[in-house]
C-alpha cells in the first residue's frame, strides 16, 4: 500500500474521542523523530506493508488519518517517551523558558495549558535547576512544533 496525503485526524473527525491508543485501527507505529520525516517505509501492526511520501505535507502527528476504504482505516501512533514537562508559573517564565530552550535549538512542544516539553539531557536539567523552573519527568507522546513553525493542514476528502 502507498500513501501520498494525510487524509485528516481520528481525534479531529470524532473517530477516536477519547481513545489515545487507536485501539481498533490499524496503525503504524512511529518514534516521535520520524513523524518529520518525508518518507518512510513501515509495517504496520496487522503485518501489511505501507510507503509514506509526504514532501508537500506536513509532520505527521498521532492519529492521522493515511489510508481510508470500505474496509480499514491505517493511522498513524507516536509511541510515548521519556520528556521534560515544564510547568511555568507565570506567562514571564513562559517567555524566559522558552527563550532560553530556544537559544539551544531544542526540539519542543508546547500544550494548550501552557506547559513546555522536551527531551531530558543533563544540561538543560541543570539550566531549568539555575532557573528556579518547575519541571517533572514523565512518560508521553512527544510531538514538537515542526522546523520553521509550519502549521499542521489536513486535506480532508469529503
Amino acid at each position: 500500500m502507498f500513501c501520498n496525503e494525510i487524509l485528516g485526524n481520528s481525534f479531529e473527525d470524532g473517530l477516536s474521542l477519547d481513545n489515545e491508543e487507536l485501539n481498533g485501527f490499524e496503525t503504524i507505529e512511529l518514534e516521535w523523530d520520524e513523524c518529520a520525516k518525508q518518507i518512510l517505509r513501515k509495517e504496520t501492526n496487522l503485518g501489511r506493508e505501507i510507503g509514506i511520501s509526504l514532501s508537500h505535507q506536513p509532520s505527521l502527528r498521532h492519529g492521522d488519518i493515511l489510508i481510508r476504504d470500505n474496509e480499514n482505516t491505517v493511522a498513524v501512533y507516536v509511541k510515548p517517551c521519556k520528556v521534560l514537562v515544564i510547568s511555568p508559573q507565570s506567562t514571564k517564565e513562559l517567555g524566559l523558558v522558552c527563550y532560553e530552550l530556544g537559544n539551544r535549538h531544542l526540539p519542543l512542544e508546547v500544550t494548550n495549558d501552557g506547559k513546555v516539553i522536551l527531551l531530558p539531557d543533563d544540561p538543560t536539567e541543570l539550566l531549568l535547576d539555575k532557573l528556579h523552573v518547575k519541571y517533572e519527568k514523565q512518560t508521553r507522546r512527544f510531538q514538537p512544533i515542526p522546523k520553521g513553525g509550519r502549521h499542521h493542514h489536513h486535506q480532508h476528502q469529503h
